[in-house]
């Protein structure tokens, strides 16, 4: 038996605790799946909505956000593969206590557990659960000081990639429309062309929606 505060748990309903959390966490990124699809769609479209109106500026600054929403779904993607191998793993220790008659240590559920960790969606609920398996004495304690951002550095040639990408979808030439129009409002430009440099300058404001949006992703 196990004592977690007052209440005194069996090895079976110790995982069944867990993998109702484990299940829960599986709904939460689900959930975060569906949100950060909408928001990608929504960005492909504004990025097409201004490449009709030839306003390129903008477009690089869209194109950056889009690659980084296309990492964190896949960094989510990666945490329900690792939900799921945990949850693969407590069953097959259940079964195996059922036999036994008591839970021993795996150490298929502690690599399934290390790789969970490391997935910043899940992180911080992985770790509560694997300070409680140690101390069930199902794994050795964990540790683990490298936290992963849900943000990595974005690639500039994957930014422009994805640029040509939507782009294409709509038949726009994107280096035709590079070579025409500059992707930054430089101080000289302006000096040089008043004219064309006031279209760029007028939708160079930041985009409340794309804030937003950016907070949203930070957050999950």
């Amino acid at each position: 038996m196990f004592s977690f505060g007052a209440v005194k748990k069996t090895p079976t309903e110790q995982v069944k605790e867990w993998r109702k959390k484990l299940r829960g966490e599986q709904r939460e990124l689900d959930r975060s799946m569906r949100s950060i699809t909408k928001q990608e769609k929504k960005t492909q479209a504004e990025i097409k909505a201004l490449a009709k109106k030839g306003q390129m500026g903008p477009i690089k600054t869209l194109a950056h956000t889009l690659v980084q929403v296309k990492g964190a779904k896949e960094k989510i993607e990666v945490g329900k593969a690792q939900l799921g191998s945990v949850m693969m793993q407590l069953n097959n220790n259940l079964a195996m206590m059922k036999v036994s008659g008591c839970m021993a240590q795996s150490a298929a559920v502690m690599a399934a557990m290390n790789e969970a960790v490391k997935v910043p969606q899940i992180t911080a609920t992985m770790r509560e659960m694997s300070r409680e398996m140690a101390k069930a004495g199902l794994i050795e304690e964990m540790v683990d000081d490298t936290l992963e951002s849900v943000f990595d550095d974005v690639d500039e040639e994957e930014v422009d990639g994805e640029m040509a990408k939507v782009l294409e979808e709509i038949g726009v030439d994107l280096s035709a429309q590079l070579a025409d129009a500059p992707t930054t409002a430089l101080p000289g430009a302006a000096q040089a062309a008043p004219a064309e440099a006031a279209a760029p300058a007028a939708v160079a404001a930041p985009d409340p929606e794309l804030a937003n949006m950016q907070a949203r992703l930070e957050a999950l």
